[in-house]
């Protein structure tokens, strides 16, 4: 297949499917559920999924020999890359819904005044609390964070609000990754012809 065909091949369901998924970013970017850490996080993931679609055609069926010789061979490579691109999908779904429950748990919003304009702050806490904070008792995660001028680093660990931050980055960038490889690796074969009946 060539390139021109492969590019075409995203005008099926599972080319329709791919995009939205190397969109999806940019979606969760306007509903505000994406990464407080790094900015841009939703732009940095759609690109790194507009690279995925383009990685799909040299590792896919499209980027082998379409004119194989033997049938049973054809045959086997249509059906790896089928079972590649549904486990990359399961793998992405997994990862996205994964994603937004760390973010329910990790991300803490608040509105404050400032200067008569109210401002969104959303913030990454941790998982440790810094010694010396002492009994917390009832105390949630916000008012831990107004207490500590929504500064995290104040009320958790260095270490743990790092390492929450990497982790909800790493899971939403690779989550849409999975889901927009796997619906480009399905659009191929969706596109590509069946492999020839053997002659008799």
């Amino acid at each position: 297949m060539k390139i021109a065909d492969f590019f075409a091949s995203f005008k099926s369901l599972w080319g329709a499917a791919a995009v939205a998924a190397g969109a999806g970013p940019l979606g969760l970017w306007i509903a505000d559920l994406e990464p407080p850490w790094p900015s841009s996080s939703g732009k940095v993931a759609a690109l790194f999924c507009a690279i995925a679609i383009l990685i799909s055609f040299f590792v896919g069926p499209a980027g082998r020999d379409a004119e194989d010789s033997k049938v049973s061979r054809q045959k086997a490579r249509r059906r790896g890359a089928r079972i590649a691109g549904i486990a990359l999908l399961v793998l992405g779904a997994l990862g996205v819904g994964a994603y937004l429950w760390a973010y329910g748990r990790f991300v803490v919003q608040d509105a404050i005044d400032r200067g008569g304009r109210v401002e969104i702050i959303r913030t990454v806490v941790g998982t440790e609390l810094r010694p010396g904070m002492g009994d917390i008792g009832s105390a949630t995660s916000l008012d831990l964070l107004r207490d500590g001028l929504y500064d995290p680093e104040r009320v958790w660990t260095s270490e743990s609000v790092n390492m929450v931050r990497q982790l909800l980055a790493a899971s939403f960038v690779l989550s849409f990754v999975l889901l927009t490889f796997g619906a480009a690796l399905l659009a191929q074969l969706e596109k590509e012809p069946a492999a020839p009946a053997p002659k008799p």
